[in-house]
């Protein structure tokens, strides 16, 4: 019942409300793609290169400024840093 100023302006039943719009069935077809092989350079140190990229300050872990600042604003933080 939907009522505005005391006037009935609707009344669907609670079962039309819940069950009554049938459920939508969407079909998927899924394509794998096709693996090709991974062509590397001649003459790189991978290991170099790996840790060059981590040791980035964009990818590096950012535990040492987490730890330096106060995380704890008001409490207010559901998932605290470093805890995952």
């Amino acid at each position: 019942v939907l009522k505005y100023q005391d006037q009935l302006v609707g009344n669907v039943a609670m079962a039309f409300l819940h069950d009554g719009r049938p459920p939508i069935i969407r079909d998927a077809t899924y394509t794998p793609k096709e693996s090709t092989a991974v062509s590397l350079p001649e003459g790189i140190d991978l290991n170099q290169t790996l840790l060059k990229t981590l040791g980035a300050p964009n990818v590096c872990s950012k535990e040492w400024i987490i730890r330096q600042y106060d995380h704890e604003v008001q409490g207010g933080s559901v998932v605290k840093p470093l805890v995952g």
